[in-house]
């Protein structure tokens, strides 16, 4: 372990000229399978016990933060089970190196190829003005099972979380102002308005 530390340090350097963005991977296709369930599982290199996360249709994988060389592998189960034992009754356990793996006969390693790991940064040029990247896979029948092929990579100049005006989201609860129409009175014009309306005049403005 000790004699793998220099390389995975060395790994660790990022390239001059660039920085990482945001990252959202995703899988689609799962509504035309809901017999099976998706299952993500993060296994730390250092090594220590594995996270799991159920993945969501066409959503990005909520696996939080990791070490970027952690390893991300997706198994996928029957539906009937998963809702049986839950996140807690998958089996899991050590290895023959002595590292946490998933022991569970009932959970199948995907087929063809695994997805990036959601919380790997992807490094762009400094020149490159994009604030996040999404990466779609598509879930497929093959093999008896299920197989996991990519689809595209989408950068945008947005976040992650920014709403299609670029705006950050609202906070939960938090009322948004719909923007004034364009010909709406001001609070002062229709304050005007009503103090001259007083006096039997009319404001065509308050009438807009």
């Amino acid at each position: 372990m000790l004699c793998a530390l220099p390389s995975v340090a060395f790994a660790d350097v990022i390239m001059p000229n660039t920085h990482a963005i945001e990252k959202c991977v995703k899988i689609s296709g799962l509504d035309a399978y809901p017999n099976y369930t998706l299952i993500g599982v993060v296994s730390p290199v250092m090594g220590g016990p594995l996270e799991l996360v159920k993945i969501t249709n066409s959503q990005c994988i909520a696996a939080g933060s990791h070490y970027k060389f952690d390893r991300f592998s997706i198994y996928y189960t029957n539906t009937s089970y998963y809702e049986k034992v839950g996140m807690s009754g998958i089996k899991t356990g050590n290895s023959t190196n002595g590292r946490q793996e998933v022991t569970d006969d009932a959970l199948l390693l995907i087929g063809v190829e695994q997805a990036s790991a959601p919380y790997a940064p992807y490094y762009v040029s400094d020149t490159d003005s994009s604030k996040s990247i999404t990466m779609e896979y598509n879930v497929y029948s093959c093999r008896g099972g299920l197989c996991l092929q990519k689809l595209k990579e989408t950068k945008s100049d947005l976040p992650l979380n920014a709403t299609a005006d670029g705006l950050p989201p609202s906070p939960p609860g938090e009322p948004v102002n719909p923007p004034r129409p364009e010909n709406a009175p001001s609070a002062l014009e229709a304050f005007w308005c009503w103090l001259t309306s007083l006096f039997g005049q009319n404001c065509a403005a308050y009438a807009r």
